[in-house]
């Protein structure tokens, strides 16, 4: 198919370099749901023997055909969060979606203290495990357990999540923001994949059209399903700056795709989606020879 050469206001007729090339809808790059993609919602600590809480430190990495994902690096007991029994470990990531080709698994190597009390590796057994379902998998280890709970999409495309703090309570100066950001979707709508989640004590400090730090921004979406955002944020300074929720329809074609959701008073979020088609990367030799390898 020709493209059609638009002239503008008629100075493109002595100068070639301005003239404006119209792209037919047709060409425009179409949303495809050729490949098989992993959601991991949640790792959880379930218990640590003797203990009801601890300081937990050590890595977490999601292994798959694409490689190695760290989504938790605490080397040491001096940057260790305090994490009770059955209280989710806070991942950061991964920032980039996760093939469902393959072997899928969570790589464990946690201490609490200097004792180390899970050395692990758990895997979504593409065999046995159902695809399009919420499958959890445990760990038990020699001072602890967890779980993880994912879910493999056989066709699905990624979701890339940008949030903006457009304009604070008093509709200027910073705010203190803290609160809690998730995504799910409509095939799976009880399970959330956490985006932001900070306590009173932890609150970030934003100036109007400041990003909102994300622990994670990508998400999978399965096909022709729906993704649901939900936002539930306050300001340290009293009262709530944004309660509520956007809906996205997967498009036709790849796109940008910007909402908003609003507060009483003038506070205002933007959150942008844009939908990208997920190309595997190729699994480099090794990937899954060692607890201890480093991630790529």
């Amino acid at each position: 198919m020709a493209l059609e050469l638009n002239p503008g206001d008629g100075r493109a007729d002595n100068d070639p370099s301005m003239m404006i090339v119209s792209i037919p809808p047709s060409l425009w790059e179409p949303v495809r749901f050729s490949w098989s993609i992993a959601e991991i919602f949640e790792v959880r600590l379930l218990e640590i023997r003797g203990k009801s809480c601890g300081s937990i430190h050590g890595k977490l990495a999601i292994v798959s055909g694409g490689g190695v994902v760290r989504i938790f690096d605490r080397p040491n007991v001096n940057c260790a969060p305090k994490i009770s029994s059955k209280e989710l470990i806070p991942i950061e990531g991964p920032f980039r979606a996760i093939s469902g080709l393959g072997d899928v698994g969570l790589r464990i190597r946690l201490k609490e203290g200097e004792k180390e009390i899970i050395r692990d590796i758990i895997f979504f057994d593409q065999l046995r495990d159902k695809k399009n379902a919420v499958v959890t998998k445990r760990s038990l280890g020699s001072g602890a357990s967890l779980e993880m709970k994912l879910a493999v999409y056989q066709r699905a495309v990624v979701a890339n999540v940008e949030i903006r703090l457009v304009s604070s309570k008093n509709g200027k100066g910073h705010s203190g923001l803290y609160g809690k950001i998730t995504t799910s979707n409509s095939l799976l709508p009880r399970m959330e994949t956490l985006l932001f989640c900070k306590k009173r004590e932890d609150h970030v400090n934003l100036a109007g059209c400041d990003l909102i730090p994300l622990c994670r921004s990508i998400t999978a979406v399965p096909a022709k399903k729906r993704l649901k955002i939900h936002a539930h944020l306050y300001d340290v300074s009293g009262g709530y700056l944004v309660i509520g929720d956007v809906i996205y329809v997967i498009p036709e074609y790849l796109c940008d795709d910007i909402k908003y959701i609003n507060g009483k008073h003038g506070q205002r979020i933007e959150v942008k989606v844009t939908w990208e088609e997920f190309w595997p990367h190729v699994r480099r030799k090794g990937a899954y020879s060692s607890l201890n390898g480093k991630s790529r």
